[in-house]
């Protein structure tokens, strides 16, 4: 069985654009976790958006789309600043969506 797993892994090649991916990936959603380790620790109540399939659903695309920005900024040599863009990316999108919010206003 553990051989089968190995074939698999090895099946999978790790470039060095879906190394970046998932290291932006897997930083956006520690963020997350963060966030319920911070209610956990306080000992106050989970909010009830960690309990429905949408919110996971978005927070997945959100990661996805953090891998993205990782991916498009070509850094893949740097493991590091692909997590700092991750964990960046919903403060990133924020700041564009309130940019074009305000230009549309503005004309």
């Amino acid at each position: 069985m553990g051989g089968d797993m190995i074939s698999v892994m090895t099946a999978i090649a790790m470039t060095p654009k879906l190394e970046t991916f998932l290291w932006a990936f897997c930083a956006s959603l520690a963020v997350e976790v963060l966030d319920v380790y911070a209610y956990l620790k306080a000992g106050t109540k989970i909010p009830a958006r960690y309990r429905t399939a949408m919110y996971w659903v978005v927070r997945l695309l959100l990661g996805a789309i953090a891998g993205l920005l990782a991916v498009a900024h070509n850094i893949t040599e740097n493991p590091l600043l692909a997590m700092n863009i991750g964990a960046a990316t919903p403060v990133i999108l924020r700041n564009l969506e309130k940019r074009m919010r305000h230009k549309s206003t503005a004309t």
